[in-house]
């Protein structure tokens, strides 16, 4: 009896040396947490004063874009405030020695455990401990076993769908295809290319984060790292081993699982109501699914189509004003009360300053702006009465800093018709070469080839959690599209003179031209050349040829019409020719 007595008495003196060794760990953890974030605010602070001088003076060193290539020692311009020189070093090493000794304390910290334990409990942990170390140690992050790696496909239609989803969704693109109204093209050609996809199940991002492992190592991972304690009351009732924590480790299990629920719930409750998210809904499919048109508005619409049949244009613009309003400054006319008419077949040049108001002023007459004050006819038919597309399509408008499409040069050049008109024709090489040859851009397709790519779509297609080693790299290079070429601008705007030769020469639906600047960074040969042609397809087709110029050059001993810009307003000549 007295032995018993001694025994529980042994056991119970255990248990409040453990609980007491508990309490002590967390506050020596607290404390340890608050002198680890003071000490680095202080070696922070000496790191900043010592080293930052040091790299102010390296940083004029000859050989310093060398020696920054390989350790990323210099920082960015924007990190004055939170840049701290060489402590990546020392946390990297301290992480490292960290989890190691972390590991073993932990074990033995276990072991001591399991010792002082009761037989029963003891064992029951111990089996716990030992599945722990071994899921780790044996199951793979992934399918590869836990290596970094890439993927990429070969499937035509998912890369011609990110092109053009590219395309659609950037801005700058997207507004290069309104203007030059190849909308429909690409609508069609999306969903000619999604049906072909069909439905694609995986995404980029679940390739990313890891190809699952089989399905029995995730598993024991989950029970190992998920529901520890569960797995705990589970190894004492399979082995019939009596354990006084079984009940208490299911209700610390319940209680955090119930604390998760209700945090989950909290960290909701500022956003969105259901009625908000409900109504958030109806306009996605709003934007989905617009209104159609009015019945009347289409049939006057389709009518009037007929006034753009035939060569050329008559482009009249009566007390035409346009402002650009900006929150809390007065407005300024950009174009201030303009009257001018402009036939078919005429050579209209555009000169003044910068900041004249000659940009705006094509836009205006091109239908890409709306007029704030006045009213634009085309044949003698209101702006408004026509649709924005079937404008677009009737116009050649080429500025200064156009666009080249993430397609190739070929595709490039043709999508100033639109890819699938292309199509019906049977020498369409032959009209290439000859758009290329007239814009002086032969030379840019002899080094590169037609099927060059300026500027290819890529994704990012390695995992995120592993580095890909290098043979994983090579392969994802050599499956990937081609790096970034990089044209001078002067090159930039004969591949876009390109493309406005292929459609001013193929499409009968053009009757305007419209260069904004578009030679400017020519060399003077090549600028010449290129205006000239311009004029010639003008005056054989007769469109109507407006080019926009800051200084007068030999082009305005051909013009019709001169249009002087002065702060928005327009002195309009007509030369005796």
């Amino acid at each position: 009896m007295e032995g018993n007595c001694m025994e529980i008495l042994g056991r119970s003196t255990t248990s409040r040396e453990t609980v007491y060794a508990f309490i002590l760990c967390g506050l020596l953890f607290h404390r340890a947490e608050a002198i680890l974030v003071d000490t680095k605010i202080k070696l922070n602070a000496r790191l900043r004063s010592h080293i930052i001088p040091k790299l102010v003076r390296a940083s004029f060193r000859p050989e310093i874009d060398r020696l920054q290539g390989t350790t990323q020692a210099l920082p960015h311009a924007h990190e004055f405030g939170n840049f701290v020189p060489a402590w990546s070093f020392i946390e990297d090493f301290f992480v490292r020695l960290r989890h190691p000794t972390s590991i073993l304390v932990e074990l033995f910290v276990l072991g001591w455990i399991i010792r002082e334990t009761a037989s029963s409990d003891g064992i029951v942990l111990a089996i716990l401990i030992l599945w722990l170390i071994f899921v780790v140690a044996l199951s793979p992050n992934n399918s590869f076993g836990g290596n970094g790696y890439t993927f990429w496909t070969e499937n035509h239609a998912y890369n011609r769908l990110m092109v053009l989803f590219n395309m659609v969704f950037d801005p700058e693109y997207r507004a290069s295809l309104v203007k030059d109204g190849l909308q429909q093209m690409v609508i069609y050609e999306y969903d000619r290319l999604s049906d072909q996809l069909g439905v694609f199940n995986t995404d980029v991002w679940t390739l990313s984060w890891g190809i699952p492992a089989p399905w029995y190592w995730d598993l024991m991972r989950t029970f190992a790292f998920s529901y520890p304690l569960a797995l705990y009351v589970a190894i004492a009732m399979i082995t019939g081993i009596p354990s006084k924590v079984s009940s208490i480790a299911v209700y610390q299990y319940a209680l955090v699982t119930l604390r998760t629920s209700i945090d989950l719930y909290m960290s909701n409750t500022g956003r969105e109501s259901i009625p908000q998210i409900l109504t958030r809904v109806q306009e996605f499919y709003e934007l989905l699914d617009p209104e159609p048109p009015c019945p009347h508005l289409q049939s006057v619409q389709t009518s009037v189509s007929e006034k753009l049949q035939g060569n050329g244009i008559t482009v009249s613009a009566r007390n035409l004003s346009f402002s650009y309003t900006a929150a809390g400054e007065p407005s300024r006319n950009a174009v201030n009360n303009v009257n001018l008419t402009l036939l078919p077949g005429q050579l209209v040049v555009i000169t003044g300053s910068n900041g004249s108001g000659k940009t705006t002023l094509v836009k205006l007459l091109s239908g890409q702006l709306r007029p704030t004050e006045g009213d634009i006819g085309i044949n003698g038919v209101p702006f408004s009465l026509y649709e924005s597309e079937e404008l677009r399509k009737s116009t050649v408008f080429m500025g200064p800093a156009e666009v080249v499409y993430p397609v190739s040069l070929k595709e490039n050049i043709m999508m100033g018709l639109g890819l699938e008109e292309c199509v019906s024709f049977p020498d369409i090489d032959k009209r290439i070469e000859q758009a290329v040859t007239l814009a002086g851009a032969s030379e840019i397709i002899a080094r590169f080839g037609y099927d060059a790519v300026l500027n290819p779509c890529s994704i990012n297609a390695f995992t995120i959690c592993q580095t890909p080693g290098p043979a994983a790299l090579a392969a994802l290079s050599r499956h990937s599209p081609c790096h970034l070429i990089t044209l001078s601008t002067g090159e930039h705007q004969r591949l876009i003179a390109a493309r406005a030769f292929f459609r001013a020469l193929n499409s009968d639906d053009v009757k305007l031209v419209i260069l904004d600047e578009a030679t400017r960074s020519m060399d003077s040969d090549t600028e010449t050349s290129t205006l000239t042609h311009f004029r010639e397809i003008a005056g054989r087709r007769h469109l109507t040829l407006i080019v926009v110029t800051h200084q007068l050059t030999e082009i305005r001993d051909f013009a019709n019409v001169i249009v002087a810009m002065h702060e928005g307003s327009a002195d309009v000549q007509v030369p005796l020719v």
